[in-house]
């Protein structure tokens, strides 16, 4: 991310891509851990892992079973 104040929400999107900031540290909520980003935009996102609760995650896709 840059530091400048006049940069338009498109500048961010370089080649397809598009920057994310972390909010703060990832924290433990009840199925796993959560991490928060913001986009160029100002949209929060949430990205939340099913580690301790495996069975309300997606089946079939787990990396660890």
């Amino acid at each position: 991310m840059t530091d400048a104040t006049d940069q338009r929400p498109g500048d961010a999107v370089l080649g397809g891509r598009v920057w994310l900031e972390v909010l703060d540290a990832p924290f433990q909520v009840a199925t796993g851990w959560t991490v928060e980003v913001t986009d160029p935009w100002g949209n929060t996102i949430g990205f939340t892992d099913y580690t301790t609760m495996p069975a309300r995650g997606r089946q079939g896709t787990c990396r660890n079973g």
